[in-house]
């Protein structure tokens, strides 16, 4: 993950720089690299069983969608999570709108769930949003 995190905060820095002219501090750069890495180990510390908790599969034959934003100062990223009966994860779709409101990147989200199971002909589906 360190990697991941140092090469995606390289390339961001990089673009600032190219892009916007902006002089690149690399001290910062590490700092930005250690802030998001302790970031994401935090996000990653539910304990399974409340993530079992949480989450219940759909009814034999049918399938959900979960969906989620999450709002950053550049905008908010929208995934969306399709599972069976079996917690199989089967699709997982991503998407970006500059829009920084919580509640039109959960209705973007919604709606990209809803494309996806439009475009697939899937039937039977729920979709679950944490809001």
């Amino acid at each position: 993950m360190w990697a991941t995190l140092a090469l995606d905060t390289i390339w961001w820095f990089r673009n600032k720089s190219v892009h916007q002219g902006l002089k690149v501090d690399p001290f910062e750069a590490l700092s930005t690299v250690r802030r998001r890495f302790i970031e994401h180990i935090q996000a990653w510390q539910i304990l399974e069983t409340d993530l079992k908790r949480r989450w219940t599969p759909p009814p034999l034959g049918s399938w959900k969608i979960n969906v989620d934003a999450a709002c950053r100062t550049w905008g908010t990223a929208i995934s969306a999570i399709y599972r069976d009966d079996a917690k199989k994860i089967l699709h997982v779709w991503t998407d970006f709108t500059q829009n920084k409101d919580p509640t039109w990147g959960e209705v973007k989200a919604i709606n990209l769930a809803c494309c996806m199971g439009q475009k697939f002909g899937w039937q039977h589906i729920i979709i679950e949003t944490d809001n």
